[in-house]
């Protein structure tokens, strides 16, 4: 305000003038401006528009538009301290009737993937190959629950109808063998088991399992034999050969046991006779 061209100072909107003279005053005026001020938000998370520091009117209405990105979910909204998180709308917020100057804070949270705990994996030599698809199912096509006679000193052979070069391992009830125990040869894949190992079973059943780098495998079970002076034992892996040479053994001595009974009876008859 300027009085008679002179700056004067107005208190309390008021001014008081001593009139002596004639006075010209010459008011001018400008609208107030208060500002929007967003703060503490990555723009990676959540977008604002406007952003930053903006000025409006005084008494005006202000949209300000908020929109989480995806991935991330809305904390809170405060402006000037005040949570106004329910006043957004189709992602605005709405400033009434502007009179002050406005900070505005946006909170925002990473969604995090639900935590799902894994299956234990089962154990497995570090030249395991594993795999989900096309496993093969392979058999013993010789050699299948055969039983073996320790005493004969022979060792046990499996044949089994899958290609030597993928063999990986052989388990005997669960366990990983020691390859010192077993000998691997191709055709199509013969696993045998040695003789100075079949010695240290005891008598009974056993399984056998014979793994391959495709994920298949093959399983079996054998039965050691221990000689005893109680049991007769049978060998069901004896040749025709080793068979037919028994029979003739077992022939030669049922007909010298009646011969030499025959032999027998005639003495004593002639003994008789004699009397």
């Amino acid at each position: 305000m300027f009085v008679n061209g002179v700056n004067v100072l107005i208190t309390n909107n008021k001014l008081n003038i001593d009139v002596y003279e004639n006075i010209e005053i010459n008011v001018s005026y400008k609208k107030e401006l208060f500002s929007i001020n967003v703060i503490k938000f990555d723009s990676n998370q959540v977008s604002i528009t406007p952003s930053g520091i903006t000025y409006e009117e005084y008494g005006s209405n202000k949209d300000i538009t908020i929109k989480v990105k995806d991935g991330y979910k809305l904390l809170s909204i405060k402006v000037n301290g005040v949570d106004k998180t329910s006043e957004l709308v189709d992602n605005k917020l709405t400033l009434t009737n502007i009179i002050t100057n406005y900070t505005i804070e946006v909170s925002v949270k990473k969604i995090l993937a639900p935590v799902i705990p894994k299956e234990p994996e089962e154990e497995s030599d570090e030249n395991e190959i594993k795999t989900n698809e096309n496993i093969e199912n392979y058999y013993v096509i010789e050699g299948s629950n055969q039983e073996i006679l320790t005493y004969k000193d022979k060792p046990a052979n499996f044949k089994i109808n899958a290609d030597y070069k993928l063999f990986l391992n052989v388990y005997v009830n669960g366990q990983l063998l020691d390859p010192s125990n077993y000998v691997v040869s191709s055709g199509s894949t013969v696993v045998t088991l040695k003789d100075s190992y079949l010695k240290t079973l005891p008598k009974g059943e056993y399984w056998l399992k014979v793994t391959f780098k495709d994920g298949g495998e093959a399983k079996t079970n054998f039965t050691i034999i221990k000689e005893t002076d109680e049991e007769q034992i049978v060998d069901k892996n004896e040749t025709p050969e080793e068979i037919k040479k028994s029979n003739y053994t077992m022939y030669y001595i049922i007909f010298g046991s009646i011969l030499a009974l025959i032999i027998i009876l005639v003495l004593i008859n002639k003994s008789k006779e004699d009397e």
